[in-house]
């Protein structure tokens, strides 16, 4: 028998699932979550908030409270804040999957994410259908919180093919036990595990409840839109992004502008991808 494998059935895996489904391109108020109850052998975890302050496990978090009037270019911030509130160390991974929609317009977005002092990454969405990784490792003690900044950005070269197209995506979270063997990225999370509700997934959503992307009309070339302060800026002044916006979100609530922490570090990753696609 192999010893690396016996050791494993000794030391079952804990693991907690928790799945995010976010407005793709920009209609992600309402988004949703699943995630496992609190654990009862002893292992971690997971709550998330939308706040910092309000955490739970089975209540959906506003990741991007406003992704309306983006242009080729743009991107927009989220925030969220993940608890291991267990008894056991543990281990955060993201990945990024995305639903039904236009291929062209899903793999025309860029996901940033990270924390302060921990990992960070920035990936392009996948085809539908697809997972992407985005991180892992992120090691959290019982009862400790990290606060993750995330920014969505069109690419600068986007072409109109992503007019009046539709696209949606989700944000999987996956925390395991640290020390309990490799750790496990989220897009190949198992479907089940040793422990209680080890892994919970949200059914792909219908309809426009904060999930769909619709793209409207754009001009022929449209251009990108400014920087915020902090991020280096075009040469060329940049136009109001109001008059050629190409995307139509069902979000009425206002947004928020959040400064990233470390530097605006998810800023200055899609900020690079737009001076390569001038």
């Amino acid at each position: 028998m192999n010893p690396a494998r016996s050791a494993a059935r000794r030391r079952p895996r804990r693991v907690r699932a928790a799945a995010v489904v976010a407005g793709g391109l920009l209609a992600a108020a309402a988004s949703g979550l699943a995630a496992g109850p609190a654990s009862a052998d002893g292992g971690p975890a997971m709550e998330l908030s939308s706040d910092g302050t309000h955490f739970s496990s089975n209540r959906e978090p506003v990741v991007f409270p406003n992704l309306s009037g983006m242009v080729p270019g743009d991107f927009r911030r989220g925030t969220v804040w993940v608890r291991n509130s267990g008894t056991a160390p543990a281990e955060i991974s993201l990945a990024v999957t995305s639903a039904r929609g236009n291929a062209v317009l899903t793999q025309s977005l860029e996901l940033a994410a990270g924390s302060h002092g921990g990992p960070a990454a920035t990936v392009p969405l996948a085809a539908p259908g697809g997972c992407r990784s985005v991180f892992h490792g992120l090691a959290l003690a019982p009862g400790q919180t990290a606060r993750l900044e995330l920014a969505l950005g069109l690419d600068a070269s986007a072409t109109n093919a992503t007019r009046r197209e539709n696209a949606a995506f989700g944000l999987l979270f996956l925390m395991q036990e640290a020390g309990a063997g490799a750790t496990i990225q989220a897009c190949h999370a198992p479907d089940g595990t040793a422990a209680p509700a080890a892994r919970t997934t949200l059914p792909q959503l219908a309809g426009t409840s904060g999930t769909a992307v619709e793209a409207g009309t754009a001009p022929a070339a449209p251009e990108a839109a400014g920087a915020p302060s902090g991020v280096g800026h075009q040469e060329d002044p940049a136009p109001d992004p109001a008059p050629h916006s190409n995307v139509v979100g069902n979000d009425q609530r206002p947004g928020q502008l959040l400064l990233l922490a470390g530097g605006l570090f998810c800023a200055a990753a899609l900020a690079k991808r737009r001076r390569r696609n001038p």
